[in-house]
């Protein structure tokens, strides 16, 4: 199976555990997926930048059809970030 390139848009600072829940045919198992994530911080119109934030991707871990990915988020305010995930199935 191919790798497959996910990502979805999220905002909060802080430590914080995203849940991905993912379509079954994507055939994600807990055992046997490889995954990577990368974070980027979104500007007002959506467009990635380099801004304050430091943004940290911290653990990944594949379940049954979805992917929990906790993130650390520091500055004071929400930031609005893209979660990019690559998964091998």
């Amino acid at each position: 199976m191919q790798p497959l390139f996910f990502s979805l848009t999220q905002t909060f600072n802080g430590v914080q555990t995203v849940n991905v829940d993912l379509p079954k045919e994507f055939g994600v198992l807990p055992l046997r997926s490889n995954i990577l994530a990368a974070a980027t911080e979104l500007d007002g119109t959506g467009a990635p930048f380099i801004g304050g934030a430091a943004i940290q991707v911290l653990d990944i871990a594949p379940f049954q059809d979805a992917v929990k990915v906790r993130v650390n988020v520091l500055f004071n305010s929400p930031v609005t970030f893209r979660l990019s995930l690559v998964i091998w199935p």
